[in-house]
């Protein structure tokens, strides 16, 4: 008997212990906001904090920054709740969507307001390679596709240059 007694005072003592003042939790708010990182760490973080200084400032959160290498890594760290928001593609946006239960809340413009999506292929210094022979798909060249959740480096190229016309 004394020793349920014991159990019950620990485990009430535990769940008090966890209880915080309402105004406890608002005095220091915090997001985690990820980042696909494509660069060095410290070349991102000199990037990035004007943004999140400036979300900083609008909205009184306090932005963590959230680097990660890989789309999955940041779609599954919004399911678990271990980042907040985030920068994704269109296409890693869209599976946030589904497995994160994201939500679009913004999306990018050039500084003229125009909207629009740019990918690029990337030839050898001094390659003759012309578009004509791209286009032409006759199985003579290699393509090294980018990550396969990225849309200018997968989804682009498969559409506009692979699939049958």
């Amino acid at each position: 008997m004394m020793g349920a007694l014991i159990a019950l005072i620990g485990a009430g003592a535990l769940g008090l212990s966890s209880c915080s003042k309402p105004e406890d939790a608002k005095a220091n708010p915090e997001i985690a906001f990820s980042v696909l990182s494509v660069e060095k760490a410290q070349d991102l973080e000199k990037l990035w904090t004007p943004l999140f200084e400036d979300m900083r400032k609008e909205t009184g959160l306090n932005i963590r920054p959230f680097y990660s290498s890989n789309y999955t890594t940041l779609i599954e760290g919004m399911r678990f709740n271990q980042v907040q928001a985030g920068w994704f593609s269109n296409a890693a946006g869209l599976e946030a969507i589904r497995r994160a239960d994201g939500e679009v809340f913004a999306h990018s413009t050039y500084p003229d307001g125009v909207e629009g999506y740019t990918s690029v292929i990337i030839a050898p210094a001094g390659s003759t390679l012309t578009a004509e022979q791209l286009i032409k798909c006759d199985k003579t060249l290699n393509f090294g596709m980018g990550d396969v959740k990225s849309t200018s480096g997968t989804l682009a190229p498969l559409t506009y240059f692979f699939l049958p016309q």
